[in-house]
């Protein structure tokens, strides 16, 4: 379900599974679009969050959605992609030759979690956008991307490209840098709100919702926000329940 409040903030939730959110900054003006931009796509188990520039809002979404092209070429919908005998390389050289052929004009952050066959996720990231892996059962809160200045658009290829296991309890957050733009109004850095934000809710769709009202009593200075918060277990598990790709906004 996608709903949107009448200025700007757009929600989506799939209960269980994954909850997104976007909000516009504070003080922008009507013709103003928001530059942040998420993307969901449960067939190939990728949840990815871009960020462009002023000048530029709409480059966000725009490489969001030449990613999808490249991965719709690379991965069959509704099979995990594994990431043996050459499949985690082929990924990151499908997703780099889209980062070379992006402009300085296109520029943006990028940050993607894939889901893999047997538990495995990959990690493709530019910029400072962020990722971060949370669990409840030992109340751990990483960020596992390493935060840069090469975004898309500037650079040859992505600054980060991992591979790793999650665990059944596992969640990402997938973000702009507007969420730490808000933790910082609220006197923290975004790890300790983003840990706050687990101790205290019991599901992606509460910790959005105390981010919304994190965000409502913000009058002024805050950065548009982008996010998702997924359960990696469930959408890799029931990736076809999300059956077309989902562009936000």
């Amino acid at each position: 379900m996608a709903k949107s409040n009448g200025n700007g903030l757009v929600r989506y939730d799939v209960p269980g599974m994954l909850s997104v959110l976007l909000i516009p900054g504070t003080g922008k003006a009507d013709w103003e679009g928001i530059g942040d931009a998420v993307l969901i796509d449960g067939q190939r188990r990728i949840v990815a969050v871009a960020d462009g520039p002023e000048r530029n809002p709409e480059a966000s979404s725009g490489f969001l959605r030449r990613f999808l092209v490249g991965m719709t070429d690379l991965m069959e919908p509704g099979k995990a992609w594994s990431f043996m005998d050459g499949g985690f390389e082929d990924l990151v050289s499908a997703t780099n030759l889209l980062v070379r052929e992006t402009s300085y004009h296109d520029g943006t952050t990028f940050s993607a979690v894939v889901l893999g066959q047997d538990n495995r996720y990959a990690v493709l990231h530019a910029g400072d956008s962020m990722i971060f892996l949370l669990r409840p059962s030992t109340a751990e809160v990483v960020q596992i991307s390493r935060t840069n200045h090469c975004m898309v658009g500037r650079a040859a290829g992505l600054f980060q490209a991992e591979e790793a296991s999650f665990r059944e309890d596992d969640l990402f957050l997938v973000t702009s840098d507007g969420l730490t733009s808000l933790a910082r109004s609220c006197g923290q850095g975004p790890v300790a709100f983003i840990d706050g934000l687990m101790r205290e809710c019991g599901t992606p769709m509460d910790m959005l919702e105390s981010i919304c009202e994190s965000a409502r009593r913000i009058d002024r200075g805050l950065d548009d926000i982008g996010i998702v918060v997924v359960k990696p277990e469930r959408l890799y598990s029931a990736g076809m329940e999300i059956h077309t790709p989902s562009f936000f906004p």
